[in-house]
Parts: structure tokens; sequence; C-alpha cells
């Protein structure tokens, strides 16, 4: 009966033989219908008329060798091949051991035209192959094992530093906050057992500064932040009201007379000042929470080894340049004279 044949199953769809082919030139001359002859060869309808558009030649008419020569001519184009390779896997594995995301890896390859041009979603891919293989590749990646953070109230601390006028974040100029011009930076500890971690990033470029300190006394933390200074990088610092930034001047000029201008988030507010947390949450790869690092003076050449790896490493948020190409686009003039005008804007007064 017409009309009543169900859809067949996708799953075992198959194309027309060269009989079934020679079957429907045949019914179809002899004027049966189309839905008809579906019946007698056991195909769904559908699947004849898709047969007549795609194979019917030029005067409209229905051929069934013609029909049959182009189908296999359309076998013999090649579909598109897949990019899950070997070769591509084991490229994307020298990336990632590089400590490089999957992004990251695509979009620096897209701007510097070195390596194979793999889209994010394709690396995934050749990760999630490596994966269902047995492989380990998607242990490397660099959010492996992260955990949701979990919800936290504020919890009263031992005391917190008196900040002075001119002092909130609420005061600090819009081209600061904006990110326009290097030179103002973030600031931060982090902790590994017996030895602290001085932390320090630029807000427009992500260069980081890391220093390694056997305790959290605020004498030795400023002197690091005024060696800082000397390079003639630094015009504003932002961090959080901890008594270890108690022993930073506000009052204090670089060795280009420009006066240092400090700033505290509100109390219990981390997101204020997100640059340095995200920071540290990179450095916890190769500075594990809860693992204690012995204190050394050794250390400080490893802080030098992890800053020197997170400054040459591409990152997305910079159009996949590395912070140290970002740093050079700036030379000490050109800093000066962009910290001019910012500054001028909404001058900081502390007392």
């Amino acid at each position: 009966m017409r009309g009543i044949l169900k859809p067949t199953n996708l799953l075992n769809y198959s194309q027309l033989t060269p009989q079934q082919r020679t079957q429907f030139q045949i019914h179809k001359q002899l004027g049966l219908a189309v839905v008809e002859i579906a019946e007698i060869l056991g195909v769904h309808f559908s699947t004849l008329y898709r047969e007549i558009r795609r194979n019917r030649q030029r005067d409209g008419e229905y051929h069934s060798f013609a029909a049959q020569e182009q189908a296999l001519a359309r076998r013999r184009i090649p579909r598109r091949v897949s990019k899950c390779t070997a070769e591509n896997e084991q490229w994307v594995d020298q990336q990632i051991d590089k400590d490089l995301s999957p992004d990251v890896i695509a979009g620096r390859a897209k701007q510097t035209g070195v390596g194979h041009k793999l889209s994010a979603g394709t690396i995934y891919k050749i990760i999630e192959k490596n994966r269902r293989e047995g492989g380990t590749m998607y242990r490397k990646l660099p959010r492996q094992g992260r955990k949701y953070r979990k919800n936290r109230t504020g919890r009263p601390g031992k005391g917190k530093l008196k900040v002075r006028k001119g002092q909130e974040l609420a005061d600090r100029p819009q081209g600061i906050n904006e990110r326009r011009e290097p030179g103002h930076v973030e600031i931060d500890l982090m902790f590994s057992g017996e030895t602290i971690w001085l932390t320090c990033v630029d807000r427009h470029t992500r260069h980081l500064r890391l220093r390694a300190l056997p305790g959290k006394e605020s004498g030795p933390i400023a002197e690091e932040v005024y060696a800082w200074l000397g390079s003639g990088k630094i015009r504003s610092i932002t961090t959080d009201r901890g008594l270890e930034w108690s022993e930073l001047n506000p009052g204090l000029v670089d060795l280009f007379k420009n006066r240092l201008s400090l700033y505290f988030c509100q109390p219990y507010s981390s997101w204020e000042k997100g640059s340095i947390e995200n920071m540290n949450r990179l450095l916890r790869r190769y500075l594990p929470k809860g693992k204690n690092v012995p204190w050394s003076t050794g250390n400080e050449g490893l802080a030098r080894k992890i800053q020197g790896i997170m400054n040459g490493k591409p990152r997305k948020i910079l159009g996949y340049r590395t912070p140290n190409e970002v740093e050079k686009e700036w030379d000490p003039m050109k800093r000066r004279r962009s910290w001019k005008e910012t500054m001028a804007v909404n001058s900081v007064k502390s007392l």
C-alpha cells in the first residue's frame, strides 16, 4: 500500500546495487510510481528519489549503467582525511611536554607558521584517541586533576594592614584597571612548607618575577620588592592587606624618580587581583600545594628556572605571544611616557 513504508534504519543503510538500478530503470519505464518501485526493491522511497537526483542524465532521464558509473566515480573521490595520525600525535605529545595547553599549541602554530596546522579541537581528539588506546598523554594537560574550589566564607585573620588614603583599589587610575601599559604589577605569597615564594606578575605583559624566601617576615619581603624596582619597570603594586606587606614604603621612588603607588584589595576579595591568583595556580604545577620544599639557598635557582619557563610560554591572553615578547615591545622611554599620561588622570596622594 502506498505511503505506509517505514523509514529504513540509517545504521543499516546501503547504496543500490547494479541489479537494483537496472530493475529501477525497467519499472520506471513501465510507468510505476516511485513508491511502488520502492516496495518491490525493498528500499525506502526516499532512496530512489535521492538516486534520481544524484544520477539522472542531463536530459532528465535515468539510465542504470550511467548511474552505476557515476556512483563508482564518486567513491573514488578522496574523503576528508582524519588528522589523528601517528605523526600528528607525536608532535602534539612533544608540545604538551613543553607544558602547553591544546589551545596555546594551536594558536602559537597558527601565529608563527611553525609546526602542524591543527585546531584545538583536533588536538583534543588526538589526546582522546591516545587515551582510548591506553596512552597517558591526557595526564600531561595543564588542568589535569584540578578540582573545583570549595565555597569558603571569610574567616577572621590575625590582623590586617591599615590602608592609607589613596591606596584603596577604587583610587587606582583607569589606565591601570584597563591594563593599557606594563609596569603595574600584582604580588602575593605562595607557601611550600619551609619555603615561601614571592610572586609578582605584570598586569599587562603577564611577565613573572619569582623569588624564594625562608619566611614571610615583612622586612626581607620588602627588600626583594625594592630590588625589583631597580629595573625601572614597576610603577604600581596591587596586593592584599596581609601584614607581610607592612614594610612597603608608599613614598619610595625608583631610579627614574617615579613614585611607587600601592593599592590594596578589599579583605577576603582575592578576585580583585586575579592575575596573580591565576599565575599562582599555574605555578602549582611546579610547586604542588601541600609538598614541603626544604629551605635552601639553591631554591633561588629553582625560582629562576620556573620564572624562565613561564615567561617563555605562549599565552592565549597575549595573542599566543610570550610575556618576554610583549615586554620587548615596551622600551623605557615608551613606558615613562605612558605612565605619565595614566597617572596624571588620577594621581595617587599617599599620606
